[in-house]
């Protein structure tokens, strides 16, 4: 059984442009829609999770002493933060929650 479906049959397309999958899945659709005995036909939506895409120049990290890794990192946490500290309101630590630091929303958009 696939992952994430019920059904006894199911078509997965895979591939990087949303709008191409959902054409393609929508023709798979049309075509087994022929065939007889073939019922609850549907397409999932799927949903345009943004990317981004960074290209080091090493030799220009070099210079600041900085690598690729420590600069991933800290593109990471820009975007999904990092946890900085825990607090808790009771002596035995069972309610601790984390706090997470990450850039204002507009930062992240405007990247």
């Amino acid at each position: 059984m696939l992952s994430g479906t019920t059904a006894t049959v199911a078509v997965k397309v895979f591939g990087p442009d949303l709008d191409v999958l959902q054409n393609t899945g929508e023709q798979v659709r049309a075509a087994m829609a022929t065939v007889s005995g073939v019922v609850d036909l549907n397409v999932e939506q799927q949903t345009g999770v943004p990317k981004i895409a960074v290209r080091f120049n090493r030799e220009a990290l070099a210079v600041h002493g900085l690598n690729s890794a420590d600069l991933a990192e800290t593109i990471q946490a820009a975007f999904f933060g990092t946890k900085v500290s825990d607090v808790s309101s009771s002596n035995d630590h069972s309610d601790s929650r984390s706090i997470r630091s990450r850039c204002r929303g507009q930062s992240r958009d405007d990247a």
